[in-house]
């Protein structure tokens, strides 16, 4: 009943989430790669910046495509397999709490989001899942082979995100308490396994992690991103409630978002500060519930979760997001459950539907809300590729990844490799034109989150008569002729 329940969950998660951001380019290049059969690098289909992602997600994402013709199906593939390795994992290693544990799997938020959603976390969750089975398996006193096969899961994860070294390292760490030569012969094997990935990185931006830790080849690139190491980057109770709220609301960005828009929700909505109390006390039992969880695991699953725990650190400092933590994801869920099963008082089904629908319901009205939101500007991605032809190039700041989703024209990044230079203060036109620039199209969605340099390149061009206008209340869309004062045709809706 568990797995028929959550595979159900992430089907409806998949048809109500909208695609966004990152799973916007990810899915992009999927398209890509099943077209062309060829890793891109500084392509405009890559978004915001240079194809840096160690490769298989989206390699693994064109096959889905090219079988399917859905390269979004991807996600959701990767969740129902996550739940039945999941399955196989509790029952063989955690017989005692197999079934509570599939159950706070199939139901809770953080999985269940990010099975409709086109980022990486569920294919990694599903690797380390496999990871920590066979690791297992070997530590329970198995053969030399099921160390190798927890090593080829490691090196497909790290083969998928910078963050996927995470298991390689944590059960190399982990061996090295039973036996050193076998630890250090498992991190090479795993790393050789995957090095082509990373030396290609180095050969081509001077950086294994490039934009993370140094900018290598490209210190001017805008993707560069420096670690923050800072008691705020760390410990600022903002950061840490983001981290938490985020989790049990599953969706990317969303802790952010309800730190913001708390106001926002209790204008909106006569009964939200009911509804939000219900919903931070149930955050609040499964956050306990989850750490206690993790202290009563036997010292060996203690020890593994600790070291996890502590190189998942590294990534928190600089991005702060649940996603960075899903190698621990599949020993909170075990503790969680082991707390559960532990803890016994009348009304216990009741307290435990109260915070099953807190918790879902809370993600399902985020999902269909941003849903709502992303499609009030279909219209004017519509507009912009009826009216923009194929050849031309369209700079779209900020949001590049919905320009290429959305309209599949040619949209050209700011400020990193393989696209035009960032224009300073009166450079705007000049440098529109001297890269060739056609249209510039600009909205509000997450206006807000433009920079300085991004909102400059809307402003000076919010000058001119644009050629495509959308107004649908506080929705807007403008798109303008490159270089002309009054562009000779307009389409107005």
């Amino acid at each position: 009943m568990a797995v028929i329940a959550g595979i159900t969950l992430r089907c409806v998660f998949w048809l109500i989430t909208p695609v966004t951001g990152d799973a916007a380019f990810h899915y992009t290049i999927m398209g890509h790669m099943a077209d062309t059969w060829s890793i891109p690098l500084t392509e405009h289909v890559t978004g915001p910046n240079p194809f840096w992602y160690p490769p298989l997600f989206h390699i693994v994402g064109a096959i889905v495509k090219t079988v399917t013709g859905w390269a979004e199906l991807t996600p959701l593939l990767f969740g129902i397999l996550g739940l039945l390795a999941f399955k196989r994992f509790a029952q063989v290693h955690y017989p005692d709490n197999a079934k509570t544990s599939m159950w706070v799997l199939a139901l809770l938020p953080f999985h269940v989001y990010y099975s409709g959603i086109g980022y990486m976390t569920t294919f990694l969750f599903l690797l380390t899942v496999m990871a920590f089975y066979h690791y297992m398996n070997y530590r329970k006193g198995g053969s030399a082979r099921e160390l190798l096969r927890a090593c080829a899961f490691c090196a497909l994860s790290a083969a998928t995100h910078y963050h996927g070294f995470i298991p390689l390292l944590a059960l190399s760490l982990d061996l090295a308490f039973r036996n050193r030569k076998a630890a250090v012969l498992f991190f090479i094997c795993g790393l050789l396994l995957v090095s082509p990935v990373y030396v290609r990185n180095y050969w081509v931006f001077g950086n294994p992690f490039w934009p993370k830790l140094q900018p290598g080849n490209f210190p001017g690139d805008k993707a560069v991103e420096h670690v923050n190491l800072t008691p705020g980057s760390l410990l600022s109770p903002r950061k840490v409630s983001v981290l938490v709220f985020e989790f049990w609301l599953g969706a990317p960005n969303s802790g952010d978002d309800l730190a913001k828009s708390w106001s926002l929700g209790r204008d909106r909505f006569p009964l939200f500060d009911l509804m939000a109390f219900g919903w931070v006390l149930a955050v609040i039992l499964g956050t306990i519930m989850g750490l206690r969880g993790l202290k009563g695991l036997d010292a060996e699953d203690r020890r593994l979760a600790l070291i996890i725990g502590a190189l998942c650190i590294g990534p928190y400092i600089n991005n702060g997001m649940p996603r960075f933590w899903v190698a621990l994801a599949p020993l909170a869920y075990i503790g969680l459950a082991k707390t559960y099963d532990g803890v016994k008082f009348k009304g216990k089904w009741i307290a435990t539907l109260f915070c099953i629908v807190a918790l879902l319901g809370a993600s399902y009205a985020y999902a269909f809300s941003y849903r709502k939101i992303r499609d009030s500007y279909e219209p004017f991605w519509n507009m912009m590729e009826a009216n923009i032809q194929d050849t031309e190039s369209v700079v779209m700041p900020f949001n590049i990844a919905d320009c290429n989703y959305q309209t599949g024209l040619r949209c050209i990044r700011i400020g990193s490799l393989g696209g035009i230079a960032e224009p300073g203060v009166g450079q705007v036109r000049s440098v529109m034109e001297e890269n060739g620039i056609d249209a510039v199209c600009c909205s509000s969605l997450a206006w807000d989150g433009y920079g300085e340099s991004d909102k400059r390149i809307c402003t000076e061009f919010a000058k001119d008569d644009a050629f495509i206008v959308y107004d649908r209340g506080p929705v807007w869309g403008r798109c303008w002729k490159a270089g002309l004062l009054t562009a000779p045709d307009m389409y107005n809706e």
